[in-house]
């Protein structure tokens, strides 16, 4: 699969990694990185069309929230008991979440939708997601830019004599992250599930 990507980036380079970043950033930016650490594309093209992918995945889910938001969430119980808890935080944390939204690994597709569903205005929504992305892009990007020169480090030394303990210590620091980033996903729909208080 990661393998049909790569080519994917290799022969659409910017365009595979906007769209990638349309459904979803980081894998995209992860083999985007991987790609420009082989001089195939150039890695601030990388992140530009990262930045343009996910601002307009997300204003689609926004516009698609606000204008069938309510009714498709009211015939679904799993985006119902997601929507009370975007909902929540929503109320709770305003401008912040939105400029955050996504770090919310797990909601990210979700919370564009119910805050468009929440009659938010779309200019607030289109700057506050903005700034929101060039943060994400910012630390995000810059961290698959250096795992992705980590992969391609240990690709070179699987060539070598070296190889095997290369690849050894290289999957156990993706082991770690992967490890990490599920266990959050775990802690997050844990909370969403959360009945209302």
């Amino acid at each position: 699969m990661l393998q049909w990507l790569q080519e994917l980036i290799i022969a659409y380079g910017y365009l595979a990694v906007a769209i990638g970043c349309f459904f979803e950033g980081e894998t995209s930016l992860l083999l985007g990185a991987i790609a420009a650490q082989q001089e195939v594309i150039w890695f601030p093209g990388v992140l530009l069309a990262g930045l343009i992918g996910t601002v307009i995945g997300d204003n689609a889910w926004f516009y698609l929230g606000r204008y069938t938001g309510k009714p498709f969430i009211a015939r679904r119980p799993r985006w119902k008991a997601r929507a009370r808890y975007a909902g929540r935080l929503l109320d709770r944390y305003g401008a912040g979440l939105i400029i955050g939204l996504r770090f919310f690994y797990g909601l990210r597709s979700v919370m564009p939708f119910v805050i468009g569903a929440a009659r938010v205005s779309p200019l607030k929504f289109f700057i506050y997601d903005f700034i929101g992305t060039l943060i994400w892009l910012t630390v995000i990007g810059l961290l698959m830019y250096f795992l992705g020169s980590a992969v391609g480090r240990a690709l070179t030394a699987l060539q070598s004599d070296r190889g095997g303990i290369t690849l050894l210590i290289a999957g156990l620091v993706l082991f770690a992250v992967f490890a990490a980033l599920f266990a959050w996903r775990v802690r997050l729909d844990r909370r969403v599930r959360r009945p209302e208080s």
